[in-house]
């Protein structure tokens, strides 16, 4: 077996090229290897040792969902683990947090950003650009993908807590009534993020 600093390093580049996730399993194994190829280290997990096997559910290209299953390591699961957490570090924006907030609560009043009501999904970084920092969210970094009317917005996970927040404050102040950018579900009212506050 390969030795920690030398798995930490596997792990950190297989989460950066793609080849494991950075998110947390749906569902998780335990048991004796079946000689599948390690996702972290590229050894195979022979009968004789000890695997974990993790699936996670992921969206594939054509917006077609799926699942895939990794075999690993105990110990490689360990440097994974130690990986994720590296990678699952706030992102720095160059802003301050009060800063961050203050902007996406000017922007949420100039209507020049969507409020968001919380329907979303987590998964790796796309490359896409973050709605609220306007950075590109590398694959190493956690995306939030939230769904509007009809397009669906993308943040860094850093970002989108005090979006979603000052959202949920800003409903909260206002009231629910109904008015541009609002449906009604049953007696819910629910902000729907709008093309033209994507731009």
């Amino acid at each position: 077996m390969l030795g920690d600093s030398v798995l930490r390093q596997k792990a950190q580049a297989a989460i950066r090229n793609g080849s494991v996730p950075v998110g947390r399993p749906d569902r998780t194994w335990g048991g004796p290897g079946i000689g599948a190829p390690c996702a972290v280290c590229d050894l195979p997990v022979t009968k004789g040792e000890m695997e974990y096997e993790f699936e996670m559910k992921v969206a594939h290209d054509g917006d077609n969902s799926g699942s895939d299953k990794f075999h690993v390591h105990i110990q490689c699961f360990a440097m994974w683990e130690f990986a994720r957490a590296v990678v699952l570090r706030p992102v720095t924006t160059g802003l301050s947090d009060d800063e961050l907030r203050r902007q996406v609560r000017a922007r949420l009043s100039e209507g020049r950003l969507g409020s968001v009501d919380g329907v979303s999904r987590s998964h790796r970084g796309t490359g896409r650009p973050c709605i609220v920092c306007r950075r590109t969210i590398a694959p190493t970094e956690v995306e939030r993908e939230v769904n509007g009317q009809g397009v669906a917005l993308h943040a860094h996970e850093a970002c989108y807590k005090p979006w979603r927040e000052e959202s949920v404050a800003r409903r909260a102040a206002t009231g629910p009534v109904l008015g541009r950018g609002r449906t009604r579900r049953g007696d819910l009212y629910e902000d729907r993020p709008s093309l033209r506050a994507a731009t």
